[in-house]
């Protein structure tokens, strides 16, 4: 259930990511650039909803210094699976050409490629329910 809530969130964090991604392209800005945002805007939101959520019984707790802590842990594991999701991204690409095709056929390879590393670094380092 817990994965299934994980992948849940994902879909939020996929549709704030590709909101954004197709914003900056319709404004006018590359994909590559735009991604960058759009990735983080991304992380932000599913940490908050994963923490309240999917992992609530195992969160480290409201206090300011557990929730920092916890946010620290869970901005290393975003970023982790951020190289991992930017770098198959930008290989799609970079292959395809720089489309709005490309760009969502990159997102959507990339999130994939992501999302176990994400859930297993949420679930054994992020949220381990010891309040560390």
């Amino acid at each position: 259930m817990q994965f299934i809530r994980f992948c849940l969130v994902g879909g939020v964090g996929f549709v704030v990511d590709a909101g954004l991604m197709l914003t900056g392209l319709w404004l006018g800005f590359g994909p590559l650039w735009t991604r960058i945002v759009s990735i983080a805007a991304a992380g932000l939101t599913t940490w908050q909803i994963n923490r309240n959520w999917t992992f609530a019984h195992q969160s480290g707790g409201n206090g300011a210094a557990r929730q920092a802590r916890e946010a620290l842990r869970y901005g290393f594991v975003q970023v982790c699976g951020a190289l991992v999701n930017y770098g198959v991204f930008a290989m799609v690409v970079t292959l395809l050409e720089r489309t709005t095709f490309a760009a969502m056929a990159g997102l959507v390879a990339g999130s994939t490629c992501s999302l176990v590393l994400n859930f297993l670094g949420a679930k054994y380092l992020v949220f381990r329910g010891n309040g560390a």
